[in-house]
This record gives structure tokens, sequence and C-alpha cells, in this order.
């Protein structure tokens, strides 16, 4: 009665997708500025003197770089599309469509990249094969940064082709539909996104962090036995143990949103072909929403679990804030002697007594 001019059925549909939308509205609303002061406070300290050789802290700049890229492109874009109705640009032009995935696909692509290339950087760090180690080097890390950029862009050429804009079941409205077009092709996307997206670099992640973890451990017992447990050695090990750690913690968030996100779009591709209600519609809408922003939430959030794992990561960031307190406090205390001695000199020449002078 209360809703004659709609049906149970609409109404429901209707609500799922005030829910979608509202999720991202608040998730990129949250996100967006919190990863942009982050990323950026974690460019500033990767650029330190102490720091911008070292080839893992290489990778992990540029991830980084990729991960404020994502905050300040693909959240805005998703906002833009799927968190507002009628204001998606992607729709008016197959091209504009196009691009704007190859470029969302490809920055979130390269961003779990160069963390899988960091977890490897550790790994031959500290292996005990002198070969292995002389791969961990600014020159190989500048190479190989350069030789995954462009694997990186050419792997999702086929967007470029593949991609349509479609017509939505929900509304009868043009829309440039993330998983490409419906049939063979969504499904081919869907499995090549749960390879290149979620499976193959956590599972490559956990490789190298594991083998990391075991090569630490094989090392330090080593020194124990042979007597060569300094204090250099424990510095090193805790050093390594802190990049590790920073690492790891990356590697839990970015597999498991990686994996939700890529797992449920298997699972819609597979239905696909299958009837669908408004409400089925809009249940998947919710799903790929929530899914699609929580997969951004590893690029987006590594300053904070650099910060939460990293004691050192802490002290390089403090670092250049505290000098710069203690420059100030020096520039006062400069001004303040400046302009007592004059005083004291003063004060001075009045208590001395008349007939001396």
């Amino acid at each position: 009665m209360l809703y004659s001019n709609e049906t149970k059925i609409e109404f429901e549909a209707k609500y799922l997708n005030w829910l979608s939308m509202t999720f991202i509205r608040c998730y990129c609303f949250l996100m967006i500025p919190l990863a942009i002061i982050g990323h950026s406070l974690s460019i500033f300290v990767f650029t330190r003197r102490s720091l911008r050789s070292n080839p893992c802290v290489m990778y992990l700049r540029v991830a980084t770089i990729f991960g404020l890229l994502s905050a300040c492109f693909i959240l805005p874009m998703r906002l833009i599309q799927s968190g507002y109705i009628g204001l998606d640009p992607t729709v008016h032009s197959i091209y504009i469509c196009k691009i704007v995935w190859f470029l969302l696909y490809s920055i979130r692509l390269l961003s779990f990249w160069f963390v899988v290339l960091a977890c490897i950087d550790r790994y031959l760090c500290s292996s005990s094969s002198m070969r292995k180690r002389s791969w961990s080097n600014a020159h190989v890390a500048s190479q190989t940064i350069r030789l995954t950029l462009l694997i990186g862009f050419l792997i999702n050429i086929h967007i470029l082709i593949g991609f349509n804009i479609n017509i939505s079941p929900m509304t009868n409205q043009p829309v440039c539909h993330s998983g490409g077009r419906p049939g063979l092709y969504r499904k081919i996307s869907s499995l090549f996104n749960l390879i290149v997206f979620g499976s193959v670099p956590s599972l490559c992640m956990l490789f190298f962090g594991s083998l990391t973890l075991r090569q630490i451990d094989r090392k330090n017992d080593f020194q124990i036995v042979i007597g060569t447990y300094t204090k250099k050695v424990r510095k090193i090990r805790k050093s390594e143990r802190q990049l590790t750690r920073m690492l790891l913690v990356q590697v839990l968030i970015y597999s498991t949103t990686g994996l939700m996100f890529t797992i449920a779009f298997i699972i819609l591709a597979k239905n696909s072909n299958r009837q669908k209600t408004i409400v089925d519609i809009a249940k998947e809408n919710l799903i790929i929403a929530i899914v699609g922003m929580l997969s951004n939430t590893g690029p987006c959030s590594s300053f904070y679990l650099f910060t939460l794992s990293s004691k050192r990561f802490r002290k390089e960031l403090k670092r250049p804030f505290r000098r710069f307190v203690q420059r100030q406090i020096q520039i006062q205390m400069s001004n303040c002697n400046s302009w007592a001695t004059p005083i004291d000199s003063t004060i001075r020449e009045s208590n001395i007594p008349k007939n001396i002078l």
C-alpha cells in the first residue's frame, strides 16, 4: 500500500543500488585524503639520502608513486562512475571508456607487482649466496623497474580492444562496464584478472617473504655458531626484519583484498548468461562495489602500514621534522642572545661607579 507506484522488488533493487553508491562515496571520501597525505610522506621518506639507493626502497618508492596515482585518479574516477548517477564521462565516448579502464587496470596492476619485486629483492639480499646477493643492487633495480613498467602497460592492451559501452538492464542507460563486454571475453578477462591481480602476485609475495625469513634465521644461526654475533650484526638483523615486516604486512592486505576482488568477478562472470531479476543485478553491483573499493586498500594505505610495522620508517619520517624544530629553536635562541647582549652591556656600564669612569 505504501509503495503503490512501484513493486516490492523494484524498491529492494533501488535500495541495494543506493547502498552500493553510499559505500563508494564513504570509502572514497575517507581514503582519498588519507592516501594522498600518506603517499606524499612515504615518497618524502623514500627519497632520503640514506634510503635513496637501496634497491628494495626503489621498488617501494615506485609502488608508492602508483599508490598515489590510485588515490588521485582511480578513486576519483570510481567515485564519479559509480558513486553518482549521470556523471560518468566514459559513457559518452568509446575511446574515453577504453583509455580510462586501461589506465585504471594498469596502475592497479603495477602497484601490486612492484611490491612483489620488493619481496624478491629482500630474498636476494638476505641470501647466503654471493651470486644471488649481487643481483640486489641499484642498477638491476632501475632496469627491472623500466621493464616492469613496459610489461605492465602492454599486458593490458586488450582493454583497448575488448571493452565496450553496454546498456545497463537496471536503468537502460549506457555504462562502460569494468569487466568488458558480456560473453567469452568477460570470462577470459576475469580469469586473467584472477591470475595477474590476485593469485600470482599474492603467492609470489608469500613465497619470497617466507624464503626471506628463512634466510635471515639461517644466517643468524650461523653467525651465532661461529661467534660473530656482534652489535653490528644485530643492527643489520633488526633492519632486515623491519623491512621484511613492512612487506609482509603489505602482503597480507594485498593478498586478501586482491583475491576477494578477482574471485568475486569469476563467480559473477560464470553467472553472466543466467537470467536475472533486477534484484539479482543490484546484489551483484553491491558485491562489485564492495570488493572493488576494498581492492584499493593496499595501494592506498601503504604509508600507514609502513608506519605501524617499521621503527626505522618512523625514525626516518621524524628525523627531518626533528631537525627543523631544533633549527628553529637555535634561531630563536640566537635571536634572544643578540637582543640580550646590548641590554646586558648597558646594565653593566650603569653599575660602574662614575669616579672610575
